[in-house]
């Protein structure tokens, strides 16, 4: 059904009245750019700002005083004609891409410039008109904009509120999309409804306002750098297509795409493997520099959906009345509801929540139907607690993270989790919950360059036993995994040593005592308590190795003596001797 038809009430009779009567018509809070009269894009501003950048001296065409404002509000210049440090921030970016001031085919270039500048600066004007264009994006396609522009600019006025009514807001309730709104407004139709003069003049004065917009590109300008700041590489490439950009400016624009990085879709991805292989440092190399906006949580057994979510709890609060204290009932948020409301307050930042050992607690319960917000664009309905706290910390404030009594996980988003492939008996994950995570297999390195080229650390971890001699941390456990644990049917790659099972000293040395209690721990009690094997001695006991300075001494010497690990500096001076042999070999041949 038409918009129109369902917003021509008496509410919206009154408001037409009652905003259309001043001289100048009111702009509503729903701002897609800074544009004022002295500034409709920032083509002029940048030559402007080019002068006072070469002679200290703001020079403006036009009247000085409105320049100083409308550059003021785009927080390019400070009030004493100066630039502000976003505005030098800015300008700077656009000598360094090597923008022409005064040439209007670079809007697009400023536009998508200032919005990233405004994303590593504190600069919350940008990303409010970022945070509204993503609003109109949920119900209109970008090509549906551009080509209909007259919504840019309504929208902008309709937004307004004025004797208890907002036309704007009103539109959001119905929850109507594309489908509803024709490529143009109907203003006559408006007219014929109310049949009120005083309608019909404050519908002249909107529809004469808004067309006197439509020839001006600043505002189209800035929503399509929008638009290619939250799209992903295969959608820039169908907008620049679309926009029709063509060379030199089409090779300006993709150097700063190169840069920019394209905004996230929302990820699960489950980092697995052995124990030690390193998934959490994995995870933490990826999230490097995004710890502000990382929440952690390791799962375990008692971990459930009240720990997760959030549940009732007590709480101690004082009676206004009284000034006793009391014990009342509250709904607590737990991790998982506070990174899902940060996220959907911050639109224009990335979040991450980090689960460790997802598989040590029961993901079933400890999830429960929120599981299902996992499916992209999927949507549940919460409990009543849950709902009433995201109304309260969403709804309300103007977030659309819970609209129509529905939770949507925010694109801004993602989660990450580790599990060792060793504990997947404690809680089996179903195929369903299973399906929604994308898995990546960290593997056991026993090179110096691991698989994703990158130096690998425990290469160079040594053993001391204070026997005289050291030992090669990665030929020990090339020789535990593949020669005794590998090649054993009942035990397999589950349950072999990863790189980092151990942490060594600082100066990558790992000494007897955490050998011990860790390592061999390990080895005795969860891998070949059970099994015949060749690394332990029949009937041998965990306590054997105590006191470790004499007896545990003693055990891991012979140990290693049965899985021929040979100290390092045996290992150099048998590869230097295989090297003579080599060198004596070559040269026989060269005498004969």
């Amino acid at each position: 059904m038409n918009w129109l038809k369902l917003i021509n009430n008496e509410a919206f009779k009154e408001w037409l009245i009652n905003t259309g009567s001043s001289s100048t018509l009111p702009q509503g809070d729903f701002r897609l750019d800074p544009f004022g009269s002295s500034l409709r894009k920032f083509n002029n501003a940048h030559s402007w700002l080019e002068v006072l950048a070469n002679t200290g001296v703001f020079t403006p065409t036009g009247r000085k005083s409105q320049a100083i404002s409308d550059l003021a509000s785009a927080e390019l210049l400070k009030s004493d004609e100066n630039f502000s440090d976003f505005g030098k921030l800015v300008y700077d970016k656009w000598v360094e891409y090597s923008i022409p001031a005064g040439n209007s085919n670079y809007e697009i270039h400023r536009c998508l410039l200032i919005i990233s500048a405004s994303f590593n600066e504190s600069s919350s004007v940008y990303k409010d008109y970022y945070s509204r264009w993503l609003e109109l994006r949920k119900i209109f396609s970008f090509n549906f904009l551009i080509t209909n522009k007259v919504y840019l600019y309504l929208f902008s006025y309709l937004d307004k509120d004025a004797i208890g009514f907002n036309p704007f807001q009103f539109i959001k309730s119905l929850n109507l999309s594309e489908t509803d709104f024709a490529s143009t407004v109907d203003w006559s139709s408006i007219k014929t409804h109310y049949s009120d003069a005083t309608v019909n003049t404050a519908v002249d004065k909107y529809e004469s306002t808004i067309n006197g917009y439509l020839s001006r590109e600043g505002r189209s300008s800035m929503c399509i750098a929008m638009e290619l700041f939250n799209s992903n590489q295969s959608e820039r490439e169908t907008i620049l297509t679309e926009i029709g950009i063509t060379s030199p400016e089409l090779d300006v624009l993709n150097n700063i795409l190169t840069d920019i990085k394209p905004s996230i879709s929302v990820f699960q991805r489950i980092y697995y493997g052995a124990p030690g292989t390193g998934k959490s440092h994995k995870v933490k190399e990826i999230l490097k520099g995004k710890e502000a906006r990382t929440e952690r949580v390791t799962f375990h057994p008692e971990y459930d959906y009240a720990s997760f979510i959030g549940g009732f709890k007590p709480i101690s609060e004082k009676d206004p009345v009284s000034g006793l204290d009391e014990i009342k009932y509250k709904f607590v948020p737990q991790i998982f509801t506070n990174i899902y409301i940060d996220a959907w307050q911050n639109q224009f930042q990335d979040y991450f929540l980090v689960i460790e050992e997802i598989n040590r607690g029961n993901c079933a319960e400890i999830f429960g139907d929120i599981f299902q917000l996992l499916d992209e664009g999927y949507e549940i309905t919460p409990s009543n607690e849950l709902a009433s706290h995201l109304t309260k910390e969403l709804t309300k404030k103007g977030h659309n993270g819970f609209t129509n009594g529905k939770m949507k996980l925010p694109s801004n988003l993602s989660i990450l989790a580790t599990m060792n492939t060793s504990d997947q008996s404690l809680f089996p994950m179903d195929s369903a919950f299973k399906r929604r995570w994308d898995w990546e297999y960290i593997p056991i390195c026993y090179t110096p360059i691991d698989d994703f080229k990158k130096k690998n650390e425990s290469f160079d971890f040594k053993i001391d036993i204070k026997d005289g001699n050291e030992y090669s941390w990665i030929k020990f456990i090339e020789k535990i995994n593949l020669n005794h644990i590998k090649n054993n049917q009942s035990l397999g790659m589950d349950k072999c040593i990863g790189n980092y099972f151990i942490k060594p000293d600082t100066d990558k040395t790992i000494s007897l005592n955490p050998f011990i209690n860790k390592v061999i721990f390990y080895l005795w009690n969860d891998v070949f308590k059970d099994e015949e094997n060749k690394v332990f001695e029949e009937n041998t006991t965990y306590e054997d190795f105590f006191p470790m300075n004499t007896n545990g001494k003693t055990k891991i010497k012979e140990l290693f003596d049965r899985i021929e690990l040979k100290p390092i500096q045996s290992l150099e001076i048998t590869e230097d001797d295989t090297q003579l042999r080599q060198v004596a070999e070559d040269n026989e041949g060269i005498d004969s």
